[in-house]
């Protein structure tokens, strides 16, 4: 996937998990508030890396998701 694509997939992503953070939010307190992704101009795209630990038998899964930070 060319960085497009992935970055469109991810604001997907995002509006869908909003919606379903939404349909919850009575449950929550006023405070706790999810941001929607229109309103965060800033995208980065960084180089990153899923990485999976897994039994070979059914005692589950672990996948770690780790982005490289860039230096400032």
């Amino acid at each position: 996937m060319t960085h497009d694509e992935l970055l469109g997939k991810a604001m997907e992503e995002l509006r869908k998990v909003g919606r379903a953070f939404e349909r919850h939010a009575d449950k929550l307190g006023a405070e706790v508030r999810w941001p929607n992704v229109d309103e965060l101009p800033k995208r980065t795209i960084r180089d990153a890396v899923c990485i999976s630990f897994e039994a070979n038998d059914d005692r589950g899964r672990i996948e770690m998701v780790m982005a490289a930070r860039r230096a400032r």
